[in-house]
């Protein structure tokens, strides 16, 4: 990584990091640092991300260049046709994860349109695990969903977990028609 510093005309606050990603033609960056000091590699201090615009700064100064032959480890820029392989790459892997542990179709749909509104959800062999606390069992319709821990009925948020679950589940087939008709993602039948 890139060690610099910078100046920002505001208030002239100095700012020292390693180069993380470039957005935006070098109008975005993005940097670790630590407070006050060029990186090291073996500083063990929690490094802090910040997004920086750079026509905020007036002079850049690189404190240590990188050596010959450095590559980023990470592309500099991304396009359209490589993350749209690598969605296909991620649908194509879950469904032969469906495939190996043959999951119904019906699960495959509940999942689904769980997915579009919940971010912390996951697979468990064939249960569905919805916010670690809410597990759906097959057949997947709203009388199999269900608290993971029965003691934890008594919490106001396990409690609206539970009944939002139960609530997509009831309306599936109206918010997988809307899914399918806007992103034509096929459901495969194992």
């Amino acid at each position: 990584t890139k060690a610099f510093s910078m100046s920002c005309f505001p208030n002239d606050d100095d700012c020292q990091g390693s180069l993380s990603a470039l957005f935006a033609q070098g109008s975005l960056i993005s940097m670790t640092s630590r407070t006050g000091e060029v990186l090291k590699e073996n500083n063990e201090k929690n490094p802090q991300l910040k997004i920086v615009n750079m026509h905020h700064f007036n002079d850049v100064k690189i404190l240590k260049a990188p050596q010959s032959g450095f590559k980023l480890p990470f592309p500099a820029t991304s396009t359209f046709e490589e993350r749209n392989n690598r969605m296909i790459a991620a649908i194509k892997k879950r469904e032969q994860q469906c495939m190996k542990m043959q999951i119904s179709r019906d699960g495959q749909e509940a999942f689904l349109v769980l997915q579009q509104t919940i971010d912390k959800i996951r697979w468990d062999k064939k249960d569905i695990v919805v916010l670690d606390c809410v597990k759906i069992v097959e057949p997947y319709t709203p009388e199999c969903v269900h608290l993971i821990n029965a003691d934890e009925e008594s919490s106001v948020s396990n409690r609206r977990s539970l009944e939002y679950v139960t609530n997509c589940l009831k309306t599936k087939n109206s918010i997988l028609e809307r899914i399918l008709s806007s992103s034509n993602k096929l459901i495969y039948v194992y």
